[in-house]
């Protein structure tokens, strides 16, 4: 699976669990790991992050609340998110 299936699978699964507040929380959360990602130089560090961000998102995988919850702008933030993370991935990886 690429990188960005992966981080949409990931993506998904955050909002899958989080409205309101709890989303806002949730984007917070994922704007770390952005930030995370954003500071790694090799492929080691930005697989670390991913792998830390995967587990968070299964420990949130059971709250129940629907993607179909979120505001226009919860989901216009975290595709914002998504999209520089994976951008800052592909750099730490060497690819531009």
């Amino acid at each position: 699976m690429g990188t960005m299936k992966k981080l949409a699978v990931v993506f998904g699964i955050v909002f899958a669990t989080a409205c309101g507040n709890k989303a806002d929380k949730a984007l917070d959360q994922l704007e770390g790991f952005k930030n995370k990602m954003c500071e790694c130089k090799d492929s080691a560090c930005a697989d670390g992050v991913q792998t830390e961000m995967r587990d968070w998102s299964k420990s949130m995988k059971d709250s129940g609340i629907e993607k179909s919850d979120l505001s226009d702008g919860q989901k216009s933030r975290g595709k914002e998110i998504e999209e520089a993370m994976s951008k800052c991935r592909r750099e730490a990886r060497g690819k531009k």
